[in-house]
């Protein structure tokens, strides 16, 4: 799988720490799966009501809507 420039640097972007993803992708082997896995975590109740802001929970919103969205475009590029 090639997959573009631009996604995978979105990719990394949203997960800058997850380096089994990162060395998956520039070797061309699928990412869906891994993706799909990540995307189904729900922000849990602790972190929830550990927010100390409405700020804070819609910056988590927003993180979780933008990986839901690259995942969806990957499955686009893999054909799913």
């Amino acid at each position: 799988m090639n997959y573009p420039t631009p996604f995978k640097e979105r990719v990394k972007k949203l997960w800058p720490n997850w380096t089994e993803i990162h060395r998956r992708m520039d070797n061309g082997m699928p990412i869906g799966e891994y993706l799909r896995c990540d995307t189904n975590i729900t922000i849990s109740l602790n972190t929830v009501l550990n927010a100390t802001s409405l700020k804070e929970l819609q910056d988590l919103a927003m993180l979780m809507r933008e990986r839901n969205n690259l995942y969806r475009e990957c499955r686009n590029l893999e054909g799913w």
